[in-house]
């Protein structure tokens, strides 16, 4: 008798154990099916007209939007700016020495340019009547970290994307600041979990380099993962980005084909004279890239 409630105690954490495999199994089938619905979604008519909407009305409303987003108790200098978005930045810490804006020619290629962290691509908007609006650091918010200061938490940018949501309304925030989020990919993924629910939809822009299975898990809750690959070949990757450590093309292409099986990924390249752009889209497309875009070159 006394190994009753012994067996039934076995017997009930045996249950239990199904029951969350079962639960896992069906959210990982959920984010699956989410994943292809957007993959589906991109590129149509529909996805087009969306972006072009969101653009033209960028224009308008930011330097509204960049006072709301100063006026937050959750905001503090450095963890987040506005362009067409609201933007994250995790970290200053990248696995490159170099950035995507230096691999756009001169304009970009010193912090203290004054341009915006995203090129003119993203970071200009022509508005309804016609007039090119070129967004500098000041117009957008970003600015880096004070010296001394901590990286924020994925608590604090949790915060943040809420009160942002519910005081502007607004839904998409892209996760991309001065370093490369996957230098603070444990910050992103709590970042991620917690802001479940909030109506935020993200957008991560990255490099691709240096991701554990832990990212990976959690690009189910992205809409649109970006990479940048500036080459189709790892010696010109190496020549462009200048990596810390070897392998660095190899890893991004893996990025790419493994985050593709759970995300819709975009591939980016600068349209360079020294860079054979078809041939980086062609492996964007190999690796199982949704989209590929080019970003202008400035010279």
């Amino acid at each position: 008798p006394a190994q009753v409630p012994n067996l039934c105690i076995s017997r009930r954490n045996s249950c239990c154990r199904s029951m969350l495999r079962a639960v896992k199994t069906q959210t990982s089938a959920v984010s699956m099916l989410r994943a292809a619905a957007r993959r589906a979604y991109w590129g149509t008519q529909a996805w087009q007209d969306q972006a072009l909407a969101a653009k033209r009305n960028a224009s308008s409303t930011q330097m509204v939007s960049l006072a709301t987003l100063q006026s937050l108790y959750s905001f503090r200098p450095g963890i987040a700016y506005v362009l067409d978005a609201l933007y994250l930045a995790p970290t200053a810490r990248s696995p490159a020495q170099r950035t995507m804006r230096s691999c756009r020619g001169a304009a970009f290629a010193t912090k203290d340019a004054g341009l915006a962290p995203l090129p003119a691509s993203r970071a200009a908007t022509t508005t309804p009547s016609g007039t090119r609006i070129t967004r500098t650091a000041r117009d957008s918010g970003f600015e880096p970290l004070p010296a001394g200061a901590k990286e924020p938490s994925g608590a604090e940018l949790n915060d943040l994307v809420r009160d942002w949501v519910d005081k502007t309304g607004a839904q998409s925030v892209v996760i991309q600041g001065e370093g490369d989020p996957l230098a603070a990919q444990d910050v992103v993924c709590e970042t991620l979990r917690l802001a479940q629910g909030s109506g935020a939809q993200f957008r991560l822009n990255t490099l691709g380099v240096g991701a554990t299975d832990a990212i990976f898990d959690a690009l189910g809750l992205v809409e649109t993962v970006s990479v940048f690959l500036p080459a189709a070949e790892a010696s010109k990757y190496d020549e462009l980005l200048q990596p810390r450590e070897p392998g660095a093309f190899e890893d991004a292409c893996a990025f790419v084909r493994r985050a593709s099986a759970v995300s819709n990924v975009e591939v980016t390249a600068v349209d360079r004279p020294d860079v054979d752009v078809a041939a980086v889209e062609a492996l964007a497309t190999s690796l199982g890239a949704a989209q590929f875009r080019t970003r202008s070159w400035l010279g």
